[in-house]
């Protein structure tokens, strides 16, 4: 739990007070940092897979599974619009 959870969390949290942060704040430290918060994002998905991959089967209910891996695509989502929004600081 705290490697899917605790540490991505903890990354987007330090994301968001980069963008946040006034100093730093450039079309290029935003796009890098939402990088960093796509892949925090990608980790909590694959670790997720399983859990996923256990509903298919019946093992667990879908909806305990949905609620547990809504997370992880709700901070992959964030992350890829975060991209989105900021792409053109990636060639800077």
């Amino acid at each position: 739990e705290i490697v899917d959870h605790v540490v991505p969390g903890l990354v987007v949290i330090a994301m968001v007070g980069v963008g946040l942060s006034s100093r730093l704040r450039s079309v290029a430290v935003m796009a890098y940092s939402g990088l960093v918060v796509l892949l925090a994002g990608l980790w909590m998905v694959l670790t997720h897979i399983g859990l996923f991959r256990q509903a298919v089967g019946g093992q667990v209910s879908w909806g305990p599974a949905a609620y547990h891996c809504s997370t992880a695509a709700l901070v992959f989502l964030v992350g890829l619009t975060w991209v989105w929004r900021y792409r053109r600081g990636l060639s800077e």
